[in-house]
């Protein structure tokens, strides 16, 4: 490594290495201008800059987890918030919503539900606008005769106080009493599923 001596002092000289990084060296007659090959350091740079590098490394070590952190705490956590809704209006309907509930995918889970979830336009629109949508459907299609149940469920949860469930179920609620005199009825998965079968 080579050094070039940029100010003299009585003690020490201020000297600049090959990588442009400025040291204090012992000062043994040396003159500004000069290079030097062999220097003596008045401080251990070598030491310094390890600690720089240990430092520098933690506080990246730092930035990222935070990064993360923030990154998993607002994006991530859709994935787990996203939810199934399983609707029976005359066809049986899986409803996938993020956690906004906003529907991200219908599928059909038997004959008339498949008919039921086809060409359905659910882009961009929440899952109270798309359920109102299948039950149009539906009693248009014939699927859904007088005094007869929508059940609402979601898959998995086996709470029936679930809020989404609840704010779903008092949606459909008010919506098909008020045009078609149909009741809605929530209730766990289990209790779904039992129904089901």
């Amino acid at each position: 490594m080579k050094y070039l001596v940029m100010e003299r002092h009585e003690s020490y000289v201020v000297v600049l290495d090959e990588q442009g990084r400025f040291f204090k060296v012992a000062n043994m007659d040396y003159f500004p201008g000069q290079t030097l090959t062999k220097v003596i350091p008045m401080e251990d740079f070598v030491e310094k800059r390890k600690k720089r590098a240990v430092f520098f490394s933690l506080f990246l070590a730092v930035v990222l987890l935070f990064a993360f952190g923030i990154y998993f705490f607002f994006f991530s956590s859709s994935g787990t918030d996203s939810v199934v809704f399983r609707i029976n209006m005359g066809g049986e309907i899986a409803v996938t919503c993020d956690r906004k509930n906003n529907v991200t995918k219908i599928e059909g889970k038997n004959p008339e539900g498949e008919i039921l979830a086809q060409d359905v336009d659910f882009n961009n629109k929440s899952i109270k606008t798309v359920s109102a949508e299948l039950l149009e459907k539906s009693v248009n299609m014939g699927f859904f005769g007088k005094d007869e149940e929508i059940f609402l469920s979601i898959e998995g949860i086996y709470d029936d106080d679930n809020e989404r469930l609840e704010s779903l179920g008092d949606f459909l609620e008010d919506y098909a009493e008020d045009r078609y005199d149909i009741e809605v009825e929530k209730c766990s998965w289990e209790e779904y599923s039992f129904e089901k079968s």
